[in-house]
């Protein structure tokens, strides 16, 4: 007996071509959408493997202050979520250190734009006062954990104090916050860039010396 050739009806082939439309656009847009940055306010996890990537420290400036407004409101949920998550200890290194950069460039903005004077120097103060409490907040949840005031000796990489920094970090200079790793991140920027954020620093630092001299 012969054997029967079926090929698809006119209508098959649409329907066959249709589902297939259907497949492809399904899985263009979930990888679209999947590729999305998180929101700023989103799932912390993805919002600090977001801070890792090139894709956020290339951000305009108005567009990262959203994810530095919620991790500066609340940066203990962010190293929890660090800590809790996949992501590498160079991913939590690289995400930290974006987030300080990102954040010092901020305030070496605001501080530029405001008129030299009495003005730049109670920015410099309420910003120095600012540095003092987060220390302060870390050092009490460091004791908390049972690794003495804040100096994270003996917290696992990556879960310390950064030194210079009252946030998270991996501890003396070599943290992710650390001023060595915040020097070679300076060393990439461009060069106003970098001459922008040394005299920020000086102007900080002498401001700090002269509050440590009660003028």
């Amino acid at each position: 007996m012969p054997k029967l050739k079926l090929k698809p009806t006119k209508r098959q082939w649409i329907w066959i071509g249709s589902t297939a439309g259907a497949i492809a656009l399904a899985t263009g847009g979930w990888t679209w959408w999947n590729s999305l940055p998180p929101a700023p306010d989103g799932v912390p996890v993805k919002v600090v493997a977001f801070a890792a990537t090139d894709d956020f420290a290339n951000l305009p400036p108005s567009e990262k202050q959203p994810y530095l407004d919620a991790m500066s409101a609340d940066p203990g949920k962010f190293m929890e979520a660090a800590r809790n998550s996949n992501l590498s200890e160079d991913q939590r290194r690289k995400a930290m250190g974006n987030f300080f950069m990102a954040r010092a460039e901020a305030e070496a903005d605001k501080y530029f734009a405001i008129e030299p004077g009495p003005e730049r120097e109670k920015y410099l103060d309420q910003l120095l006062n600012q540095m003092e409490q987060r220390r302060a907040q870390w050092a009490n949840r460091a004791a908390g954990e049972g690794r003495g005031p804040g100096n994270g000796n003996n917290a696992a990489p990556g879960q310390g104090r950064p030194r210079g920094e009252g946030g998270p970090g991996g501890g003396g200079r070599g943290g992710f916050g650390s001023p060595d790793r915040m020097k070679n991140r300076l060393e990439k920027t461009p060069p106003g860039t970098r001459a922008k954020m040394a005299e920020f620093r000086k102007a900080m630092r002498d401001r700090r010396e002269a509050r440590q001299r009660g003028k």
